[in-house]
């Protein structure tokens, strides 16, 4: 089947790929926050390695309750968003030497560092004292390399870039060097640190990934009176191997992805930064071939193939997109909706 065709089933595999991770066989913990509540809020799911760890190096931060497969962090680690992100540093230097006993001549897994020096993935909407009620979370933060073990959304932030010339769109992309697995992305890309605001960060990122001529008030917004444009969310898997050995484990992987749309005028020049090898125009044909190819990581292929079925160049009906838009934004039972960092 060409890719240019307009085909649900095609364009529904793309979401696919995003959305491995199954509840079916029942063995993954709950990662819960505070106070013993029913029913629960889960904020992350855990794979049963990863809760072996915790129960040797965590037992001071956490409890465990077998019967209903949960890890609960203890409520007095929630007095605030500093106790909160302190006892990650040190939950993280603890699975360090747990999880690698003999990384000591090369740091192990987790080498230490300091609050300071460590890039942190918020807890989406956690209860911790200090909640920001204007922005809809804490400043709390995990470490952004053990994050993944705690099976937490981690959100981030993805611009369309895009050019229109009568009845022709070209969107603009990143193209990595042919070694790479994947080699096309999103030209401004970025995770969320603990209390960054989308619309902030990615203003900031545009001028910092991506050289141009592109005038301040061209910086990617909502502009008036125009809807804003929803949270993509998915829920992958990431093999891992966790311990010693060869065997590869894998671990939950929800996020969530806040797209932009930046329109270029026709006199616009995008200059790469950052090790990406230059960055191109493409016809929406092109890049219709590029995601059956599976050219785009899984993740920035939903973001892609969003923006084509917002600016409907992709469905054969408003029905098709209908359900392809649902399947982007499905509920998946974590904290992803409200969320306005």
């Amino acid at each position: 089947m060409s890719a240019t065709t307009n085909d649900f089933e095609t364009w529904s595999g793309i979401i696919d790929d995003a959305n491995r991770f199954t509840k079916s066989d029942g063995q993954h913990w709950t990662f819960l926050v505070g106070d013993h509540t029913r029913p629960v809020q889960a904020y992350g799911l855990l794979n049963p390695t990863v809760v072996s760890y915790l129960r040797v190096s965590g037992s001071k931060f956490f409890t465990f309750d077998s019967a209903w497969r949960e890890v609960r962090l203890r409520p007095e680690v929630c007095d605030s968003p500093l106790h909160f992100t302190r006892a990650f540093v040190q939950i993280r230097q603890a699975l360090n030497e747990t999880m690698d006993p003999y990384g000591g001549a090369t740091g192990g897994r987790y080498p230490n560092a300091s609050l300071e020096d460590l890039d942190m993935t918020p807890l989406i909407c956690a209860r911790i004292r200090r909640f920001d009620e204007h922005r809809g979370c804490s400043r709390a933060g995990i470490p952004r390399d053990i994050a993944p073990l705690f099976g937490v959304t981690v959100p981030a932030v993805h611009v369309n870039i895009y050019s229109q010339s009568g009845r022709e769109t070209k969107l603009y992309l990143a193209v990595h060097p042919s070694r790479s697995p994947y080699t096309l992305d999103q030209c401004v890309v970025s995770d969320l640190q603990p209390g960054d605001v989308a619309i902030d960060r990615i203003r900031t990122e545009t001028y910092a990934q991506v050289e141009v001529g592109i005038p301040l008030h061209k910086a990617p917004r909502n502009k008036p009176g125009e809807a804003e444009i929803p949270w993509i969310r998915y829920f992958d898997v990431a093999p891992t191997v966790l311990g010693p050995g060869t065997r590869v484990d894998l671990l939950p992987k929800p996020g969530m992805l806040k797209p932009y749309d930046l329109k270029l005028g026709p006199g616009a020049r995008l200059m790469a930064r950052d090790g990406v090898c230059s960055i191109e125009a493409f016809s929406v044909e092109q890049v219709k071939d590029f995601l059956v190819e599976r050219k785009f990581k899984p993740a920035s292929a939903l973001v892609v193939l969003d923006f084509l079925v917002r600016h409907k160049l992709v469905g054969d009906s408003d029905g098709d997109r209908e359900k392809l838009n649902s399947r982007l934004r499905r509920d998946l039972g974590l904290p992803f909706d409200n969320h306005r960092c």
